[in-house]
């Protein structure tokens, strides 16, 4: 008794301090020698472990399963029933490991096919999945719509948009509510743009199964960009309910919060991130987020640096430490950091930007003009932040001609944001065109009923002109607006 009583406790114990499932899967399984059990034969000890896994106790049944390969290391049944164990709970390596010895022991090889694949997916070797799929007419042919399922994940992580779609059509014609092509089509259609096709897929995904993590992780992806903060944290909640392996939802769930201002909140997951996965890099940026909104950048710039120890090439750590080394005044070491990272990911514009403004502080405004201008074609030249920061440093050089074109092409791509309208106006009136000035001015106040700077701007203007009383109505338009506030009176 002393192995199961023991080993049990102990997994209660995992559980409490936040340790992966996985990690205590493995743990468990190989300290089961200290007691030697030996109440139960082997079979006894396979039954024990599938009725504990029915019933969700993955910890007692790889105890079970380990105290069959103590008495017989070589079964390889116990072999196969602890590598889909690992599997379920996304021990890739482990799974792969203990699937191949069920194999060597002489377990049938067209049962673990797919199995293996899906191991293989687990570590990122999305080549292997392929080549271990491409055979399906030997799979017994209730594996065969998981099999084509896995190949088109394995499409989708290489890039092949086409190949990907293919499959997954492929295996839900065969099977229309197979989860992985579910997942697949939605994560296929939010990387293409269409969010609302990916939370149709999602939506079908999560009725047929409401505990499937991964679709409410990407759903908070989902969420977040589209500005819904509070139901992305919803779904991360959920996600982290029921994932077996929570770092990924976790981490999202730290930064969401920082986004939003939770930044007790945000300090609560961090220490759960860093107790329970520590040695990942995204534990250590994490904590470093949260100092850098708190403008605490010394101690920022420790956990960025720590992070990147851990791993060379963590991205937003790297990008991060370029930004804590600018409001530290390190600019040597900030421009550094940010053209490598530029050098990983071209199209950032937030690397970008901060290159860009940290030349422009250095008197280099024709270089950081041509920074803006030459990387235009990693972002289409569309995006707006980097427009508007090229148009002010066109104005700050004496190219008004240039600044003002770029206003122009900005309003032109988003004409419903008053920003635009707004800049352009008042560039406009600065270079005399005060009737186009105007136009563009009345416009922006158009678009925003709350009481911009625009209604301002054309007061000011029309009291300048001597038009007092094209003056006293924009001012009573203003009113309108923030009948609240006592400004507009005074204008009145």
């Amino acid at each position: 008794m002393c192995i199961r009583h023991n080993a049990r406790n102990g997994l209660s114990r995992f559980r409490a301090s936040g340790i992966s499932i996985a990690s205590s899967v493995l743990s468990l399984t190989f300290l089961l020698a200290a007691c030697g059990e030996v109440s139960f034969t082997t079979d006894q000890h396979l039954e024990r472990g599938v009725a504990f896994e029915s019933q969700g106790d993955l910890g007692a049944a790889s105890i079970e399963y380990g105290n069959a390969l103590q008495q017989d290391p070589t079964s390889a049944e116990a072999r196969f029933r602890l590598g889909m164990l690992l599997l379920g709970v996304r021990d890739g390596a482990g799974a792969e490991s203990e699937l191949r010895r069920a194999r060597d022991l002489g377990w049938e090889a067209s049962e673990l096919v797919v199995p293996m694949a899906r191991a293989m997916w687990l570590q990122g070797r999305h080549e292997a999945v392929l080549d271990a799929t491409q055979q399906t007419d030997v799979l017994p042919a209730v594996e065969v719509p998981e099999a084509w399922a896995l190949r088109g994940l394995a499409n989708l992580a290489a890039g092949d948009g086409t190949n990907a779609r293919e499959a997954f059509e492929q295996t839900l014609e065969i099977a229309p509510r197979q989860p992985d092509a579910l997942m697949g089509m939605a994560m296929l259609e939010a990387a293409q743009g269409e969010s609302d096709r990916a939370r149709e897929w999602l939506a079908e995904l999560l009725a047929a199964d409401p505990t499937a993590d991964q679709a409410w992780e990407l759903l908070g992806e989902l969420e977040e960009q589209a500005g819904d903060l509070e139901g992305a944290l919803s779904a991360y909640n959920q996600a982290l309910e029921f994932s077996p392996q929570p770092f990924s939802a976790l981490l999202k769930r730290t930064l969401l919060r920082v986004t939003m201002q939770d930044l007790a909140g945000a300090r609560t997951d961090a220490a759960a991130l860093q107790r329970r996965f520590g040695a990942h890099p995204g534990a250590s940026y994490a904590r470093g987020l949260i100092e850098f909104h708190e403008q605490r950048y010394a101690e920022a710039r420790t956990f960025f640096e720590e992070s990147l120890a851990r791993h060379s090439d963590y991205r937003p750590a790297m990008l991060m430490l370029g930004s804590t080394h600018l409001r530290l005044g390190n600019e040597q070491q900030a421009e550094h950091l940010l053209r490598r990272y530029l050098s990983q990911v071209p199209d950032s514009a937030p690397a970008m930007e901060q290159l860009a403004r940290l030349q422009a502080g250095r008197g280099q405004l024709t270089e950081a003009r041509r920074l803006l201008r030459d990387s235009a074609g990693e972002y289409n030249g569309l995006h707006p932040r980097l427009k508007a920061l090229e148009s002010q440093l066109a104005f700050a050089s004496g190219d008004d001609e240039q600044g003002l074109a770029l206003l122009t092409s900005l309003a032109a791509a988003e004409p419903d944001s008053a920003q635009w309208h707004e800049l352009r106006g008042v560039e406009m009136i600065r270079q005399g065109d005060r009737a186009g000035g105007m136009a563009a001015l009345r416009q922006a106040a158009a678009l925003d009923d709350s009481g911009r700077q625009a209604d301002i701007l054309i007061i000011l203007s029309e009291l300048e002109a001597g038009d007092y009383e094209a003056a006293l109505a924009a001012a009573r338009a203003l009113q309108e607006k923030q009948p609240d506030r006592a400004e507009p009176w005074n204008f009145i």
